[in-house]
């Protein structure tokens, strides 16, 4: 056993439950899916930056993907109305593109500043912007494996070629480590949608609670309440992973010294 390694991801894991962090989303249509295998949440991520930057903030989608790298960052957004789709892959290069997409939005009030909206699609654009920096790195840590290679910067019907064996089922796909697990986690399940609520508890009992000022009054109490349950399963979780760190710590250090 390399128990090296495995102190490590003990060490990764005791460090990610120094917080809990909560969040209360409100989204339509809602599917409700787990989030697919690494590959496939990547390109789901660029697929709904880029119908955003295309459908809601009116980037023409030529002028988008056919940006190249030296002119990106004093691009000139071009506006048009939305047509068509792009068979986007889910490289590195695909999250530049939308990271610079989203800086030259910010850059241009008349993309996003508009009757109440403007703050919503404010924040959306920069948390994209700063996602996608993170989602470069993490495929750029991947690309060092040479596992990885096949799956990365590739198309949708490419992804499911590589990862599926002549008898149409999917093979075994290579570990990540679960800091970029759970980056892209994150990144997926939040997408380009308005965190209404959001609760940090840290360990040593700070609690900080942010909430939307645009949310309306008559909608504000029953979301707090749904909010404040959340925040009470999520402890209660915690409590449990917690705990359960302390007994694997416990057993491995009698395993090492006994």
């Amino acid at each position: 056993m390399d128990w090296s390694k495995l102190c490590g991801e003990l060490s990764d894991f005791g460090y990610d439950l120094f917080n809990i962090e909560t969040n209360t989303i409100l989204k339509e249509g809602m599917t409700a899916r787990k989030m697919p295998a690494l590959p496939h949440a990547l390109l789901d991520i660029v697929e709904t930056y880029s119908d955003y930057l295309i459908n809601e903030i009116g980037l023409d989608r030529r002028a988008l993907w056919g940006l190249p790298p030296a002119g990106r960052e004093t691009w000139v957004p071009v506006y048009a109305r939305p047509g068509g789709r792009w068979e986007a892959d889910g490289g590195w290069d695909s999250f530049d593109r939308l990271r610079w997409a989203a800086v030259a939005a910010l850059g241009h009030p008349g993309a996003w500043d508009v009757p109440s909206r403007g703050a919503e699609r404010r924040v959306t654009l920069a948390r994209n912007w700063c996602n996608c920096d993170q989602l470069k790195g993490i495929i750029a840590g991947l690309a060092q494996r040479h596992e990885w290679a096949p799956l990365l910067g590739r198309t949708r019907k490419d992804v499911v070629e590589a990862i599926t064996d002549r008898a149409g089922r999917a093979e075994h796909l290579p570990t990540a480590p679960a800091e970029y697990l759970i980056t892209v986690r994150k990144a997926w399940d939040i997408g380009v949608e308005l965190v209404v609520m959001q609760t940090v508890v840290q360990i040593d009992g700070d609690i900080l609670t942010r909430i939307q000022q645009s949310l309306p009054e008559n909608e504000r109490e029953s979301l707090l309440k749904v909010h404040e349950r959340m925040v009470d399963t999520g402890v209660r979780h915690w409590q449990t992973m917690s705990e359960m760190l302390a007994r694997l710590v416990g057993d491995l250090g009698r395993a090492l010294f006994r």
